[in-house]
């Protein structure tokens, strides 16, 4: 019992001598001696292996001093042992990023995005930065091609409408997939994606199988629910009508660009296509 009693009065002390090193730390971080500042983080996390925010700030100070590749395995021992620590993943993306590695930065970002902490905005910042950059390395690397941009763009809206629309109504009517799904998801969407479903062996989740002009039909129907979302965005002279209208115009591009025989894309279908996820990012980013 006396070795006991002897070993948990270490660990205690062990996490006091972590805590103290962790601010010496923080100070000579704040000063800007990031080498100094190591050294004492590194007190810490021998101290307190599990000391998620010491190997954060380990990582902090790596990538100061250009150690890119240190700081990523430090920033991925803080998540180790706290996955939900948002500012690590934003900081991982942007070592990636410092290293050339945008695509793994974007995935980075998202991380931090789905956690929807204080750097939300940040994180989409960086990621809207990035993908525009990575965008125009393959504008110069490939030919213009007006269906493939038209493609990303509409496909981009698609998948920021679903995310952000399965989040609203989760919000408003409860988490649990019977209450949104049922309460905000009208009755002929709701039976179209449940005999989609039945034709996929995977069996995947129900909203899963909705489309673009589905999610007109969702967002038609909760408007209330929306209405303040789109009008942040757009600004408060964007009627409901107005908006719906450019989602049914999207959809007739998608069809074009899914079955490109069928028509030809104008300059006209590509600015909406470009509008629309300028709109979208905006809507997304201030929800």
């Amino acid at each position: 019992m006396e070795l006991g009693r002897q070993s948990e009065m270490e660990i205690d002390m062990n996490e006091e001598d972590a805590r103290q090193a962790f601010e010496e730390g923080e100070r000579l971080r704040g000063a800007g001696d990031y080498a100094t500042a190591l050294a004492a983080f590194d007190r810490a996390t021998t101290l307190k292996p599990d000391f998620a925010d010491a190997w954060l700030h380990r990582g902090h100070c790596l990538a100061k001093l250009k150690r890119h590749m240190e700081a990523l395995a430090s920033l991925e021992a803080s998540l180790k042992y706290n996955p939900a620590l948002e500012v690590a993943w934003l900081l991982h993306g942007e070592v990636l990023l410092q290293m050339g590695n945008h695509v793994q930065a974007v995935d980075s970002f998202d991380k931090a995005i789905e956690l929807r902490g204080w750097n939300f905005k940040a994180a989409w910042k960086f990621k809207n930065e990035t993908l525009t950059f990575l965008q125009g390395w393959l504008k110069q690397k490939l030919p213009p091609k007006p269906h493939l941009d038209a493609y990303d763009l509409v496909t981009w809206v698609e998948e920021m409408l679903h995310m952000f629309i399965k989040q609203r109504l989760r919000q408003v009517f409860g988490e649990n997939e019977r209450e949104w799904w049922h309460q905000g998801v009208p009755e002929k969407v709701r039976k179209k994606c449940a005999e989609r479903r039945e034709e996929d062996p995977e069996r995947r989740p129900p909203f899963n199988y909705s489309d673009l002009i589905d999610l007109k039909e969702i967002m038609d129907k909760n408007w209330q629910h929306f209405e303040n979302d789109v009008r942040k965005a757009e600004g408060n002279d964007l009627s409901k009508k107005h908006f719906l209208d450019r989602l049914v115009r999207l959809n007739e591009i998608r069809k074009t660009v899914m079955h490109p025989v069928r028509g030809v894309l104008t300059e006209e279908d590509l600015s909406l296509a470009q509008q629309m996820k300028s709109f979208v990012a905006r809507m997304v980013s201030s929800g």
